[in-house]
């Protein structure tokens, strides 16, 4: 038998679930991580349990997108976990290999990320009609529009001083526009650099855009979780937000 590795009994895989149509997906992509990565528990953020999850973490449902609650993971997590893989509720699970990203942060690096898809793979590329001005903060904050365009539905951390930092700082930077989380992590990784291992598109094979033979593990379905149409121009916790979810409610949460 081959030694048994630090993370092993020590790591978890969690996702976070508002609305029907995510906590759909979400009850597939744990069956999948039960299948590929049983020894592996699985925590599930939201505000309804019982998905085939190992630890529900209970939290208010707080912005459409769910993108204040991913951002506070570090802290929602049970701190017993020490590597942790983050998915969007839109993935799935579809190779043991995955557990070759524990590995990764066992040999000392801080966190991993996915590139996006090769079409939009810089910073340039993320600029649309609703986010003008955070795009504009961004590149001038770098002071380039050429920096690698980072996608957070799949990354893993272990937990340390650097990683809490900048897990910390990502909500703060999603919270200034609350909208998509890609531009705020950037900024945020600037002010609070890591031991970044940037993996391929394989380990996150969004299917909009590649093959899903194209993958080492895992793929991702995009806009199937998502529970709204169309463009949000303001926050996503606004309540015009909340008013394309549920529009005789536009002024309260869900």
């Amino acid at each position: 038998m081959p030694p048994e590795k630090e993370w092993q009994g020590n790591a978890c895989i969690v996702y976070v679930a508002y609305g029907q149509n995510a906590l759909d997906c979400v009850k597939r992509a744990i069956i999948s991580a039960k299948k590929y990565l049983p020894e592996i528990p699985v925590v599930l953020v939201s505000e309804k349990p019982g998905y085939g999850e190992d630890i529900h973490i209970y939290h208010t449902d707080d912005d459409i997108g769910a993108r204040s609650v991913k951002t506070q993971i570090y802290d929602l997590v049970p701190s017993e976990f020490e590597y942790v893989l983050y998915l969007d509720a839109d993935t799935e699970i579809v190779s043991s290999d995955v557990r070759v990203l524990f590995d990764f942060l066992n040999d000392a690096w801080d966190w991993l990320m996915c590139i996006n898809p090769a079409q939009y793979v810089l910073t340039r590329e993320m600029s649309r009609p609703d986010n003008k001005e955070e795009c504009d903060e961004l590149f001038s904050f770098h002071g380039t529009d050429e920096m690698l365009q980072l996608n957070g539905g799949v990354f893993a951390f272990r937990r340390n001083e650097r990683s809490a930092k900048l897990m910390r700082e990502w909500h703060k930077e999603w919270d200034k526009y609350g909208k998509r989380d890609q531009a705020a992590f950037d900024r945020a990784y600037y002010k609070h650099p890591i031991k970044l291992y940037v993996l391929g598109n394989e380990w996150n094979t969004i299917t909009r855009y590649l093959d899903a033979s194209v993958t080492a593990g895992i793929l991702h379905y995009p806009l199937t979780a998502r529970r709204w149409k169309g463009r949000i121009d303001g926050r996503l916790d606004s309540g015009e937000a909340w008013g394309s979810v549920h529009p005789d409610r536009s002024d309260k949460k869900f």
